[in-house]
């Protein structure tokens, strides 16, 4: 177990042990090196000295030595356990009350009964047979979740264009025992829902305003020359010049960027719900980035009346300024600032459904009990 500030192998020419990841390794090597722990728990790889980062200390650059073992074979188990960066607060004092927060569930006793599984947009080429074996081997592994008294929720993308608000409300939930997320990632968000899913010419063509009105925004942003972006897509997508007049209109635009922020689990969401879930296995690609000071998935342990770690004390979520109305604010950006001015119909500090999801089951007995891999 890697506990606290572990040096960091940063290795060179490991891309190809990598799912995913493929990045010119000329670049700046923070970023095109992978971080990886095999460094401690593969007794059959090597790795070459080449040097150590003159501004991230922790990081130390190797290369896959070529004369030795070139696949993954870990020879032991390890984790890490680092909290991210938290303004006021010392590493050692977080690490020190999450063993705390263990040791305490370890005495209770929690069977696993109650759980959820989502699955984010784009996750598995969405395949519906990928889905479906999952569910199977879910049975197999828990059979009392699908049993009278137990508790098993199937949550996809396609249930909700802002399917976040009730993934956060379920990681709230005091009962919950296992979330399962899969989905795409980065290091600060898990991305959960693209544009909807539509069949009707309406929603087609609100899609593709939407569309139109991101990428002239994002020209503006850029610097880019806004005219001639409009001009290229009235040329190769066949749209007429108007569907993009309003893309900069100030109020198109804050509502543009509350619809795309509710799209997305973020830092400061996971901060603000201080999920109850005992244990979370988040299949989302760069969400456990440990090398960093902020990652998303060092958020998680952040849970209620058993941590301290602070939450946010203002709201700049948004590129515009200015709360909508409070009858909508639980479903902004704003709504996940606490301690703020702004009302709010929906606080998630405490277990309460926001109002577009439906009440929850009656709380059962505390009964909660860590399981880590």
């Amino acid at each position: 177990m890697l506990i606290g500030n572990i040096p960091v192998p940063m290795v060179r020419d490991a891309q190809y042990l990598t799912s995913t990841f493929k990045m010119n390794q000329k670049i700046n090597w923070q970023r095109s090196s992978v971080p990886s722990d095999r460094f401690y728990d593969d007794f059959h790889m090597e790795f070459d000295f080449i040097k150590q980062d003159s501004l991230q200390k922790n990081y130390f650059y190797y290369s896959i030595n070529p004369d030795a073992a070139q696949q993954i074979n870990m020879s032991i188990y390890s984790a890490r356990i680092k909290p991210p960066v938290v303004k006021g607060r010392e590493s050692a004092d977080l690490i020190r009350e999450y063993l705390r927060k263990v040791v305490e569930e370890k005495k209770q006793k929690n069977p696993v009964d109650d759980m959820f599984v989502s699955t984010a947009h784009g996750y598995n080429s969405e395949s519906m047979n990928a889905y479906a074996g999952e569910q199977m081997a879910l049975r197999n592994q828990f059979p009392a979740v699908f049993r009278p008294g137990g508790s098993v929720r199937l949550y996809s993308f396609t249930n909700d264009p802002y399917m976040k608000f009730t993934l956060l409300s379920a990681l709230k939930h005091p009962n919950t025992d296992i979330a399962i997320m899969h989905g795409h990632g980065d290091t600060d968000v898990q991305l959960i829902n693209g544009l909807p899913y539509v069949s009707s010419p309406t929603g087609s063509k609100d899609n593709i305003l939407s569309y139109l009105r991101s990428k002239v925004q994002a020209a503006k942003e850029d610097g880019r020359d806004v005219d001639a972006v409009k001009a290229s897509f009235v040329k190769s997508l066949g749209v007429p010049m108007e569907w993009m007049a309003n893309a900069l209109d100030p109020e198109v635009m804050r509502k543009d960027s509350i619809d795309v922020r509710n799209r997305d689990i973020h830092i400061d969401d996971v901060i603000a719900t201080q999920p109850n879930a005992r244990f979370i296995i988040m299949d989302n690609c760069l969400t456990g980035s440990f090398h960093l000071d902020e990652y998303i998935a060092g958020y998680y342990p952040s849970l209620p009346a058993r941590t301290s770690w602070p939450s946010p004390t203002a709201s700049a979520c948004c590129r515009t300024s200015g709360p909508p109305s409070s009858s909508a604010c639980y479903k902004t950006a704003c709504a996940w600032a606490t301690g703020s001015s702004i009302p709010l119909t929906w606080k998630p500090t405490s277990w309460e459904t926001p109002p577009s999801l439906s009440p929850p089951r009656p709380k059962r007995p505390e009964r909660r009990h860590y399981r880590q891999l």
